[in-house]
């Protein structure tokens, strides 16, 4: 299957490993230090509450947001209203907040290995180099 070529591609990198080996812990002490609190927003996150984790729900705000964006946008080239531009300007900066929230790092400490690296992957710096991908076995 390809997901499991993925998934081993994935595993078979190294700069993920140490970058997936900071972040974990990072993670864990930020909700840690925050005592009560911060596990209750980890309980919140993790979706305790709904009986389901909240990372795939949260995965719709950005791409409402800068859909949402996209069409202000393109209303504004149409009509020349300059105020859905502003509308535009706000829902990319939503879907920026949306996109970074934390929902998916909860769940990142209790990962696989192979979760944890893609988790490191995707939500790596635009600054950090890319991974370079590891030749995957065909058998």
């Amino acid at each position: 299957m390809a997901s499991e070529a993925l998934i081993k591609a994935v595993e078979q990198q190294e700069t993920l490993e140490r970058l997936s080996e900071q972040i974990q812990p990072l993670i864990r002490d930020s909700f840690a230090a925050a005592g009560p609190t911060g596990r209750e927003v980890k309980n919140f996150l993790h979706g305790t509450w709904l009986g389901h984790p909240l990372h795939p729900a949260l995965t719709d705000v950005p791409l409402g947001a800068w859909t949402a964006a996209f069409a202000l946008d393109a209303m504004e080239s149409i009509s020349g209203r300059r105020e859905l531009g502003a509308g535009a300007d706000v829902a990319i900066a939503v879907g920026l907040v949306g996109a970074l929230v934390p929902g998916g790092g909860v769940e990142y400490p209790a990962g696989t290995r192979a979760t944890a690296k893609i988790a490191s992957d995707v939500t790596a710096p635009p600054s950090a180099p890319p991974a370079a991908p590891s030749p995957v076995p065909t058998s």
